[in-house]
C-alpha cells in the first residue's frame, strides 16, 4: 500500500500543469506582461479574462505572430486581440508554434 501511495505523488509532482506559458517561456512573459499592464488600465472596476492562443512563425531566431485567437469575455478578447499585431516579430530562446496566455482584469 505504502508503494502505491508513493507512486501516486510521484507521478502527481511529475504532471505539474502551468496556467499559461509565461512561466516557463521568456517570449511568452514578455507578451503576457505586455497585455496585462494594458489591460489594467483599461478595464479598471471590470471583471473578466481572455485565453489567447497566439500562432507564430520562426524564421530563423525571429518568431513572427501570425494568427490570434481568444476565448472568454468578450470585451476583453476583442481588447487584448487589438493589442497584438499580426507581422509583429520577436527574438525568442525557446521556439514554439503556439503560445498560451491567460489575461484577466484585477476589477
Amino acid at each position: 500500500m505504502r508503494y502505491v501511495v508513493t507512486i501516486l505523488v510521484l507521478i502527481s509532482l511529475s504532471a505539474v500543469s502551468y496556467a499559461d506559458d509565461s512561466e516557463t517561456n521568456p517570449l511568452a512573459r514578455k507578451i503576457k506582461t505586455k497585455l496585462q499592464k494594458s489591460v489594467d488600465k483599461r478595464f479598471d472596476e471590470y471583471h473578466g479574462y481572455c485565453d489567447v492562443m497566439i500562432e507564430m512563425e520562426h524564421k530563423g531566431k525571429k518568431a513572427y505572430i501570425t494568427k490570434v485567437r481568444g476565448s472568454g469575455d468578450s470585451s476583453v478578447c476583442k481588447y487584448v486581440k487589438s493589442k497584438i499585431k499580426i507581422g509583429k516579430r520577436y527574438h525568442y530562446t525557446i521556439p514554439e508554434k503556439y503560445i498560451r496566455l491567460h489575461i484577466s482584469t484585477k476589477g
